[in-house]
């Protein structure tokens, strides 16, 4: 990752790599520098001290390039903080760029965003840092509609909501390199009262979610969620997923909370499909928890549907109920000793949304040995997530190992 984390858990995440151009190189006839406007604009200068309202300046500065040129680049002045105490609003369908801005937002106050952005096919935010009044804050950070946007090198921290995209014909978004965190809610994707047509593609590659409530809230008809080589950390639940299809591919979750708010990191209701592939998943408590409540296990049609999750090539570092540290990986091979008559063992892949498939080993002085697989059901009532019970058969002669690959 091309970020530094403090040895505190992911108390603050800063970019260390060069900025680089998202679009291409700045046409510098069609770029306004907030610190230095051109006189001819009859544009004020920002003052950039982190005290003084800034945001009548940069708006003003925004509206210049869309009215006069109809595209274009809006450039803060590096390294400089810029007060906001309001929200800033990028045109419609404008093709006009923020970059290279920092924003503090922490004096707004209502139930607004500190960025609008409403565009098509374009980059209309590349490295900007936004940061709110609070993360229980009732303001929210960006609200994103339109479709084919790209947003690269954003970092949002501290509102009540990180980023919102419910609203109508919004998908095909794509995020990368992005901070997101210390917030209640930091994705929220919903299919609320009259949105349509929403949420279909949306892409996070190379991004951070960290220390918040919640990090993904979807629930758009099979929309598609996309998450590829990005950090989960150290917040209380990682998803709510709702009808919808979401691949978490080449993730790293980390988190030593176990008493979530809803109880679970990852919560699929409503025929989610949710698809964890080459994922690293590490869990762990003093108190012996780990990875029990990693999956909400749906158990019928009632309250939560049926949402279904499937893993491939994951791997799980976690803490059993004797408080020791155990590394799992899906598809693995157990071996188990029939003198034992059993083993049961504990595996962060398991829940109960359908049967485990399974290829048991065969004894090889006698071809009919196989080994059963049963799996624990009491989920609810504080069994781990989850309990696997493989029993040997008897025909099997104690002191013999018996291959059995569970896949989950």
């Amino acid at each position: 990752m091309p970020i530094t984390k403090p040895a505190d858990n992911a108390a603050a995440y800063t970019w260390t790599q060069p900025i680089r151009d998202a679009i291409g190189q700045v046409n510098e006839s069609r770029a306004i520098y907030l610190a230095d406007p051109p006189d001819a604009s009859g544009l004020s200068a920002v003052v950039a001290d982190g005290s003084t309202n800034d945001r009548a300046a940069i708006q003003a500065a925004i509206d210049y390039v869309d009215t006069t040129w109809g595209s274009g680049y809006v450039i803060g002045p590096a390294g400089s903080t810029m007060k906001c105490n309001s929200g800033i609003t990028l045109p419609t369908n404008g093709k006009v760029q923020l970059r290279d801005c920092i924003l503090d937002c922490t004096s707004m106050t209502g139930s607004g965003f500190a960025i609008t952005v409403n565009d098509t096919d374009f980059a209309p935010l590349y490295n900007v840092k936004l940061t709110g009044p609070a993360k229980n804050s009732t303001v929210k950070g960006l609200s994103v509609s339109g479709t084919g946007q790209r947003f690269e090198r954003v970092e949002i921290r501290y509102f009540g909501v990180d980023l919102d995209m419910t609203f109508n014909d919004t998908y095909i978004n794509t995020f990368v390199q992005c901070a997101l965190g210390e917030s209640d809610l930091v994705v929220r994707q919903d299919l609320a009262t009259g949105i349509t047509n929403s949420g279909e593609k949306t892409v996070f590659r190379d991004c951070a979610f960290f220390n918040s409530g919640k990090i993904f809230h979807v629930t758009n008809n099979n929309g598609g969620l996309f998450v590829d080589g990005c950090s989960l950390d150290y917040s209380a639940e990682m998803g709510y997923l709702s009808t919808t299809h979401a691949w978490f591919t080449n993730c790293h979750v980390e988190s030593t909370f176990v008493a979530t708010p809803n109880g679970w990191l990852f919560e699929p209701a409503f025929e989610a499909r949710v698809n964890f592939t080459a994922c690293n998943f590490i869990m762990g408590s003093t108190g012996g928890e780990g990875l029990r409540y990693i999956i909400r296990p749906n158990t019928g049609p009632s309250v939560n549907g049926k949402g279904r999750v499937l893993w491939s090539n994951c791997a799980a570092y976690f803490v059993d109920t004797s408080s020791t540290g155990q590394q799992r990986f899906s598809d693995e091979l157990v071996w188990i000793d029939p003198s034992t008559s059993a083993k049961t063992f504990e595996s962060p892949f398991v829940s109960n949304w359908g049967p485990i498939s399974a290829e048991p080993g065969r004894y090889q002085g006698d071809t009919q040995a196989q080994a059963t697989i049963t799996v624990s059901t009491g989920f609810s009532s504080g069994a781990q997530n989850g309990q696997v019970t493989v029993t040997a058969p008897a025909s099997v002669p104690g002191g013999t190992y018996l291959p059995v690959r569970i896949k989950f």
